[in-house]
């Protein structure tokens, strides 16, 4: 599970007043909000983006178990000795877990958000993580995996640009987006503050930061984990959703709400179908980022009726996806595939992805062309093509191409 902010660090707005230009100075009405180097604000609300140097470290702990206390112990030593090394040329503002699949209980990904110039963090990188690292007395090793400075103007429309994309195909009815928070952030915000679920007032800071975005139907107040709470949007243009999503995606909220409460959080949000987000958030599912795995490309220019997805996105949300006529994951709906019809399975192989294809059908599963064994999995590459219904005269075709995404 991901867990923003284990280790609280300096608030961002230590490091840099607010009217400091950064990289391309001040520029107007990016994504709803007024930047000016790296920060994002806007008049009506406190709250601020900020958008760091993101670092991604890959972390190994030996003989490990799924709530080995060495984790935590881990997350500080790094986070400290990151802290130690900046030397007063820039800020941890925090450090996390991003999410990681089942099954791999000795191997996690840790992410590091740093406000600091890109060459402090080049130099950093070469002074000190140019090799893996040791800690916790040679128990656990550490690697810099990859850097992203968030606020690059390349790239600042961008840097989840490919996800962004991704997440567009899936053609969201009531466009939602879900926001994890510290509960003391929403402290008398909700109008029912006992309530699991609670609509926000009007005119909170929070409201008025989300319709920077665009006009929302709804915003509420979804309690999850102790301390923890969700803010569930559904706003009435998609474009709003997704232009929110870009915004934060990758960044970090400012918010000096009380002085006994941490004013620097890593953002942790998701773009999907409001009802979706609603129904995994009272399941008592965590809230989740997507790193984007594999792309299915839907092939032919005749899709059968009804329409199956033109692309199916399979992130790291999950480790299984249910392909078939409903009740899963992927809605192909088509003729001739089965109620659950196969399982994508995708797992960590190193720092790359791997996807494999069970067939669960009556009619079959094909790949390249090859029908698969009942019950057999077969590993995916790149370009292969996979068909979910029989290749036979008067039967529309149902192929997808593999398509994995860097």
């Amino acid at each position: 599970t991901c867990q923003p902010s284990n280790v609280p660090f300096r608030g961002a707005g230590d490091a840099v007043p607010m009217n400091a230009a950064g990289p391309g100075g001040a520029r107007e009405g990016l994504q709803g909000l007024c930047w000016e180097g790296r920060w994002g604000a806007s008049k009506s609300s406190p709250i601020c983006v900020f958008a760091p140097y993101l670092v991604l470290l890959e972390a190994a702990l030996g003989d490990s178990i799924e709530a080995d206390p060495r984790w935590h112990q881990l997350l500080e030593a790094v986070g400290s000795s990151l802290c130690a090394e900046l030397a007063g040329n820039g800020v941890l503002a925090a450090v996390h877990w991003k999410p990681r699949q089942a099954g791999q209980s000795h191997r996690r990904v840790m992410a590091a958000l740093i406000l600091a110039d890109p060459a402090v963090c080049h130099t950093l990188r070469q002074q000190h993580w140019s090799r893996v690292r040791r800690f916790l007395r040679d128990q656990a090793f550490v690697r810099w995996k990859d850097g992203l400075d968030t606020a690059d103007p390349e790239r600042s429309k961008g840097h989840c640009r490919q996800l962004l994309d991704a997440l567009q195909l899936r053609r969201v009815e009531s466009p939602g987006f879900a926001l994890e928070l510290p509960v003391e952030w929403l402290e008398g915000m909700a109008e029912k503050p006992h309530a699991r679920c609670s609509a926000v007032r009007a005119q909170c800071p929070w409201e008025r930061f989300f319709q920077h975005f665009g006009p929302l139907s709804l915003l509420e107040r979804v309690l999850t984990e102790p301390g923890r709470a969700v803010l569930l949007a559904c706003f009435q243009d998609p474009a709003a959703a997704e232009a929110i999503y870009e915004c934060l995606a990758g960044r970090c909220l400012y918010f000096p709400w009380r002085e006994t409460c941490t004013d620097c959080f890593p953002v942790l949000c998701a773009l999907r179908d409001y009802d979706t987000l609603k129904a995994q958030l009272y399941r008592q599912e965590q809230l989740q980022d997507e790193e984007p795995a594999y792309l299915l490309r839907r092939l032919g220019e005749r899709p059968p009726k009804p329409s199956p997805p033109e692309a199916i996105l399979v992130t790291s949300s999950r480790g299984t996806w249910r392909c078939g006529r409903e009740g899963v994951e992927i809605s192909l709906r088509a003729a001739h595939v089965s109620k659950v019809h196969a399982v994508l399975e995708l797992s960590r192989q190193g720092t790359s992805w791997r996807l494999t294809v069970q067939d669960l059908s009556t009619n079959g599963t094909w790949v390249n062309g090859k029908k698969l064994s009942p019950q057999e999995k077969q590993p995916l590459t790149r370009n292969d093509q996979i068909c979910f219904v029989p290749p036979a005269n008067g039967v529309e075709p149902l192929v997808y191409e593999v398509v994995p995404l860097p």
